[in-house]
This record gives structure tokens, C-alpha cells and sequence, in this order.
């Protein structure tokens, strides 16, 4: 038996199953939100239609879609920043940074009067 989520709409945790008759579906008691409802079926116990309901209520595609895109990116971030320990292959050019090879650019001070 899972944990109900929270609830999508407003965020809080007061979430409760609720029963009518054969009916069972979560509601939140802040906002109001309710699940599908699910029906029980004869010879089906209390605590399956619960679970069913619960389910109804956890399932959430796009926010676990979401979730797994965030979490990707967040990989791939880390993979691309960690160089703490590793020496950019940038860094390894000689005379990286030395401009002392270039010729001057006309107009700075090489007699040309630019």
C-alpha cells in the first residue's frame, strides 16, 4: 500500500480515501480535489478498491514525465561542470592566452595613424 501524493492542485497533504456504497475515490480536504472513481466489483475486498483508488490518485504522467526530464538535464549539467579534477582540453594549447605572437592591429600605437 503506497502513500497518497499531494495533491496536484494546491500542494497540501490532507488527503483521504473516501467510500459510497460500492464507489472509492481520494479527495483533498483543503481544496477539494477529487479522483476518478472506482467502482467494486462483487467478491473484490475493501482494501483493493482502496489501492485502486489510491493509484487513480498517485497517477500523475506528465509530472513524472517532468521529473524524469529534470533529473536527465540535471545529470548532463553535472556531467558538463565537473572539471574540478580534470583539465580542460582547452587549457592544455600552448601559448593560450600569450597574444604576444600577433601582429599589432593597425590604429593602436604602430606609427600608422589610424
Amino acid at each position: 500500500m503506497s502513500e497518497l501524493k499531494k495533491c496536484p492542485f494546491c500542494g497540501k497533504s490532507d488527503i483521504h480515501i473516501e467510500q459510497k456504497g460500492t464507489f472509492f475515490w481520494c479527495e483533498c480536504y483543503d481544496c477539494g480535489a477529487i479522483s476518478r472513481e472506482h467502482h467494486t466489483l462483487p467478491g473484490v475486498n475493501v482494501l483493493q478498491s482502496e489501492d485502486i483508488a489510491r493509484g487513480y490518485w498517485n497517477q500523475r504522467p506528465l509530472e513524472d514525465a517532468l521529473h524524469a526530464r529534470i533529473a536527465e538535464l540535471e545529470a548532463e549539467i553535472e556531467r558538463l561542470t565537473v572539471h574540478s579534477d580534470i583539465e580542460r582540453q582547452d587549457d592544455k594549447c600552448s601559448g593560450h592566452g600569450d597574444i604576444s605572437n600577433f601582429p599589432p592591429v593597425m590604429g593602436s600605437g604602430d606609427g600608422l595613424g589610424w
